[in-house]
């Protein structure tokens, strides 16, 4: 379960991946690097991963280990390895299990078959779990349909002096044209916050600060999703080089995008203070008392956006204050100090309560 997104226009780009990891059906952690830094001789940029996290953690190795002329060969490398190894992994698994059931048939007679029209859990579905029957002609054939993996990268053309963003999968490698491209789990509430932000913005003329502000928005409303959190992985990219943001700082991020999305602070003063820590210039101590942190927490403990909605609900309708009107204030009902029972003309001087 993942979010990776890549939002770029001609001449700068942002690459923005989740960290968390789940590991067989009970298990997750927040640290896995779903994002890859490019850097070689005539193009550089990053690239993300969403799927199967085995296939993308060796599919990044295996590009980081050659070397490549284009970004349309290693891009071309990243699908046929990505391809590859998914199939080596089923077509095991289909022999192991092929000689599961031939012992089976030795030992114990021959194994009920998989009735693909019973509904229902059955014993016979329980041993055909991984559904091998059902696959057995496609992978022994070497033919799939799907890949587990998908991937989607920025990358810097030294020579055309732009960016470009490519889109690779079982079928095809192709450069997207659009302004965002958005994969994994999380990509349904990424994909809606990123419309309620681009609506109207000249996106062509957006900085990098601007489109890693868009990113990380779209990353904290993912969070929500099942299986996506932790750390984000940033990398930002334009004519100058790739960088990828600290740890420090994408947590500073991510807890300044959280708290303007929980009402906390105003979205100017939140880009501006995200573009400030972008160019390495955060004022950490004064951002971080504004949203009730200090420095090291803001830089060090990533706060989950629920919390951040939690706090931001629980002090927007938390009780007033008992009205103390004594007859001869000014005050109106909804007032600062007023419970409500003062009559909206002002206090009436009936309800009970003294200075």
């Amino acid at each position: 379960m993942t979010v990776g997104l890549v939002l770029n226009n001609r001449d700068y780009g942002v690459a923005l991946a989740d960290s968390m990891v789940t590991i067989g059906d009970y298990r997750k952690g927040d640290t896995a690097n779903k994002l890859l830094h490019i850097n070689a001789n005539r193009f550089y940029g990053a690239m993300v991963g969403a799927g199967d996290a085995l296939n993308i953690f060796a599919t990044f190795e295996d590009t980081k280990e050659r070397e490549f002329t284009t970004p349309k060969k290693m891009l071309e490398s990243v699908k046929n390895f990505a391809l590859e190894y998914h199939l080596n992994i089923d077509r095991q698994a289909i022999e192991s299990q092929i000689k599961i059931e031939e012992i089976a048939k030795k030992y114990k007679g021959k194994m009920p078959e998989v009735d693909e029209e019973q509904e229902g859990e059955t014993e016979s579905e329980e041993e055909d779990m991984f559904g091998f029957r059902k696959r057995k002609k496609s992978i022994l054939g070497g033919l799939e349909d799907y890949m587990t993996s998908d991937f989607v990268a920025a990358i810097y053309d030294k020579r055309e002096k732009r960016i470009r963003k490519y889109a690779v999968n079982a079928a095809f490698v192709a450069e997207d044209p659009f302004f965002e491209s958005v994969i994994g789990s999380g990509s349904d509430s990424a994909g809606l916050e990123l419309m309620r932000l681009m609506s109207g913005a000249p996106l062509n003329k957006l900085h990098k600060c601007e489109i890693a502000f868009f990113g990380l928005c779209a990353y904290v409303r993912a969070t929500q999703n099942v299986g996506v959190g932790g750390i984000p992985k940033i990398a930002l990219i334009d004519k100058d080089g790739s960088t990828i943001v600290s740890r420090e700082d994408s947590i500073a991020l991510a807890n300044i995008v959280s708290a303007y999305h929980a009402d906390l602070i105003p979205r100017p003063y939140a880009e501006h203070n995200a573009e400030l820590v972008l160019r390495g210039q955060g004022k950490y101590e004064e951002v971080a008392q504004s949203i009730g942190m200090n420095e090291f927490v803001l830089k060090n403990h990533l706060v989950p956006l629920d919390s951040w909605l939690n706090l931001g609900n629980n002090l927007r309708y938390s009780p007033k204050e008992p009205c103390k009107c004594d007859g001869n204030c000014k005050e109106k009902e909804g007032d600062k100090g007023c419970e409500g029972d003062c009559k909206k003309g002002g206090c009436d001087g009936k309800c009970g309560k003294k200075k």
